[in-house]
């Protein structure tokens, strides 16, 4: 009897190493997670002086404007 086995139970290596194969693209990332954790300091800098809550409300309504 020939049992399957699910890809997300293989580890990382050679999930990679079939992908490969099969030509699958790999992800590349232009902008780093470091860029990101970066950034986000960057921007809570000026707004370090709220509370949690001032905080939140500020970030989501810059969301809100940023939907442009």
């Amino acid at each position: 009897m020939n049992k399957s086995v699910h890809i997300d139970s293989l580890p990382d290596s050679i999930r990679r190493k079939i992908g490969k194969e099969l030509g699958v693209p790999t992800r590349t990332y232009k902008f780093k997670a470091d860029d990101v954790r970066s950034y986000a300091i960057k921007v809570l800098g000026p707004i370090s002086g709220l509370t949690q809550n001032e905080r939140g409300r500020v970030l989501k309504k810059a969301m809100e404007m940023n939907k442009v």
